[in-house]
């Protein structure tokens, strides 16, 4: 595959880009980097980059809301095209909240350390990053809430990193010979 939207999915015409990026971006990229370092597969990366998977969604989103004209105009298919910039700026809220409530429930079944709290200092930059792009969506929208975003992504991955702590839990495992 070239591109998440280009062949030969065609990911962005079919309103997929969401989907498509949520999986690839988020729990397969890690399970395939877990998988290089460890030789072994686990559940625990996969459900510990579930954070970051909403947050570059809520990226993505909000470039598709900038592009709103231009993506009608050559037949693009995203959520604010097919339904509107509203309901496009309500789910991009819906992932914001996501982001932190599945990292709050990493934290809460001991799947990630407590540490990884840390990361909740980062939301009222987001909420307002939010506000600012989705009232005015200025050509910048998109590297202003990318830069919001990858504190979130830096802030999670230093707090996980930091702590050398094992899950409480035991979580799917297997090893490869």
């Amino acid at each position: 595959m070239r591109r998440v939207h280009g062949a030969p999915l065609k990911a962005k015409y079919r309103a997929l880009n969401q989907l498509v990026m949520f999986t690839l971006e988020g729990p397969l990229l890690t399970l395939g980097t877990y998988y290089l370092e460890t030789a072994g597969l686990s559940l625990l990366p996969v459900l510990a980059s579930i954070p970051v998977a909403f947050i570059m969604c809520e990226v993505l989103l909000l470039d598709d809301l900038k592009d709103v004209d231009f993506d009608k105009k050559v037949g693009v298919r995203t959520i604010p095209v097919m339904y509107s910039k509203g309901v496009g700026s309500t789910v991009v809220l819906a992932e914001l909240i996501s982001a932190y409530v599945s990292l709050v429930a990493l934290v809460w079944a001991h799947l990630i350390p407590e540490t990884a709290l840390i990361t909740l200092a980062t939301l009222p930059l987001l909420l307002i990053n939010f506000e600012k792009v989705v009232k005015t969506l200025p050509p910048t929208t998109g590297l202003r809430s990318m830069v919001s975003s990858i504190l979130f992504g830096v802030v999670y991955a230093i707090t996980i990193l930091r702590t050398n702590v094992k899950p409480k839990r035991r979580v799917l495992t297997f090893t490869a010979y």
